[in-house]
């Protein structure tokens, strides 16, 4: 069925198929570990945006409420006056 070519065109494509194979894995495995460090890093900087946006909202939170709380301090102190 098969003839002694054909074995040896197949071992060389076959030996063809693993050096490729032994080139591209390295390159892959290099390109996966570049992606993850430019992931976690992208999402490192997301967190650090996040968390500025939050702290910014609850400083103005916190200065609203502030001035809410001097707000009904004053009114509780009028209405000390007029009792």
């Amino acid at each position: 069925m098969f003839e002694v070519d054909d074995m040896h065109q197949l071992e060389t494509h076959l030996t063809h198929l693993d050096s490729i194979n032994a080139i591209s894995l390295p390159r892959i495995r290099k390109n996966i570990d570049a992606l993850e460090a430019f992931t976690l890093k992208a999402l490192k900087s997301k967190v650090n945006e996040d968390n500025k946006k939050s702290q910014a909202k609850i400083s103005g939170m916190k200065k609203n409420y502030e001035d809410l709380q001097r707000k009904i301090d004053a009114l509780n102190a009028k209405l000390g006056h007029v009792r």
